[in-house]
């Protein structure tokens, strides 16, 4: 019987995705830009070509005198994740769905100048977002 390397990566494939792998990495080129989040316009995430990002967030909880906190990090891709490493060395981590972002709270951030192709996108396991 003879086998071809093309059948074997089409098989491999596919149990990839049946038991949930993660699938191929996003480029940085493509992740690179601003994304706006959907619930609260003021604040928002960057991210550069270089590995970098930059967040602008609301401080939890709410300081009138200083409303947002900035954070500056790293961040690397694992399949269609984006894994943030924080400077305290903690780290969050997000999902890419077109130009969305999706945090680990299941809020959604917008690419500027990009469109919503699925709005009812999340995580596996989560109800809503």
């Amino acid at each position: 019987m003879k086998v071809s390397m093309k059948g074997i990566l089409v098989v491999v494939a596919a149990l990839a995705m049946a038991i949930g792998l993660p699938g191929p990495s996003m480029s940085a080129s493509e992740l690179n830009g601003t994304y706006i989040k959907q619930d609260n316009k003021s604040e928002y995430i960057s991210f550069s070509i270089d590995g970098k990002f930059f967040l602008k967030q609301q401080k939890k909880p709410y300081d009138m005198e200083q409303p947002y906190v900035t954070i500056e990090g790293t961040y690397a891709f694992n399949g269609d994740m984006v894994v943030l490493r924080l400077p305290n060395g903690g780290e969050a981590v997000g999902k890419i769905q077109g130009d969305v972002f999706i945090d680990n709270q299941g809020k959604t951030w917008l690419k500027q100048g990009g469109t919503v192709v699925n709005p009812g996108m999340k995580f596996k396991g989560q109800s809503n977002l």
